[in-house]
């Protein structure tokens, strides 16, 4: 049970919806992220954030163009701003790699990265994003 660890809930509103896939059902126009902290969860104060209020935990920004057998990539500017909540020199785990995004704008930013993949497709394709 992870519910003791979550800290706060951040709404990425995608700006602009994609059709539904199947009749019937709304189009989504936003995602929920969870922030999880193992060792100070009862506090919602972020230890990077210097100023009260500068973060908003509704985050306007648009959807990433798909990549070639993956339509569900994330901007790198909704992992830079996750990464704004985390500790300088910190470890990142993706445990949905896919095309590896969060994965290279760690790399970019000085983060050390971990990911998983369950789809062998996308594991390579994020494998050969790494190494270029």
């Amino acid at each position: 049970d992870f519910s003791d660890y979550i800290k706060e809930v951040i709404v990425w509103d995608k700006v602009n919806t994609q059709p539904a896939m199947h009749f019937g059902v709304l189009n989504s126009q936003y995602e929920l992220i969870l922030v999880f902290d193992r060792d100070n969860s009862i506090s919602r104060q972020f230890s990077n954030m210097k100023f009260r209020g500068t973060i908003s935990n509704l985050w306007k920004i648009k959807r990433a163009r798909s990549k070639p057998g993956n339509g569900a990539t994330f901007p790198n500017e909704l992992v830079e701003n996750i990464l704004g909540l985390v500790e300088p020199g910190g470890i990142i785990y993706d445990p949905f790699s896919g095309t590896g995004t969060t994965l290279l704008v760690a790399r970019g930013h000085g983060y050390q990265y971990i990911g998983s993949e369950l789809s062998s497709v996308q594991y390579s394709s994020t494998l050969t994003a790494l190494q270029s």
